[in-house]
């Protein structure tokens, strides 16, 4: 009845965290941060009906891609091109968020924003070279799909005949 889980540990958790998160943002549209902290935290506390709608969003995005890594888990870890792919696109967004880190700096950031672009650029800086090596690649790619990559007709080729 059960499927089983074939997630590593470290993803397992985060998936669970982006799912129990992204319902709490989505239902109660505020940072679960401003009760425990003095700061707004990653998340605005900004009452606002427009801020709330965002944050409804961001957490339904955010349930979005723990329920990916849940739903594909079933999926022996070899033969999982999700959590594949996770690894090349953890490590790009980390590396966009540095960039943006870099280019506006602490002053052109709100406080809390640029912690929490650090803090995420991070954790899905770690997470991406963890993965990765956990995978043993870092091309998104399962073992065996190099042949089908290179052996596949374009698509559009296919449609001009």
């Amino acid at each position: 009845m059960y499927r089983p889980v074939n997630l590593p540990a470290p993803i397992l958790l985060t998936s669970l965290t982006e799912v129990g998160l992204g319902l709490y943002l989505a239902i109660f549209r505020r940072s679960p941060y401003t009760s425990v902290t003095s700061g707004e935290g990653p998340v605005p506390s900004s009452h606002t009906r427009r801020t709330a709608d965002i944050t409804s969003l961001l957490g339904i995005a955010s349930c979005g891609l723990g329920f990916m890594y849940l739903f594909s888990s079933y999926m022996p870890v070899d033969e999982n091109q999700f959590l594949h792919a996770t690894v090349p696109v953890r490590l790009i967004l980390s590396g966009l968020m540095t960039m943006n880190l870099l280019i506006h700096g602490r002053q052109g950031m709100s406080k809390d924003g640029f912690w929490g672009h650090v803090a995420i650029a991070a954790i899905d800086g770690i997470t991406g070279v963890l993965l990765g090596n956990w995978l043993g690649r870092y091309d998104g790619l399962v073992a065996g799909a190099e042949h089908w990559v290179k052996h596949r007709e374009p698509v559009g080729h296919a449609l001009l005949l």
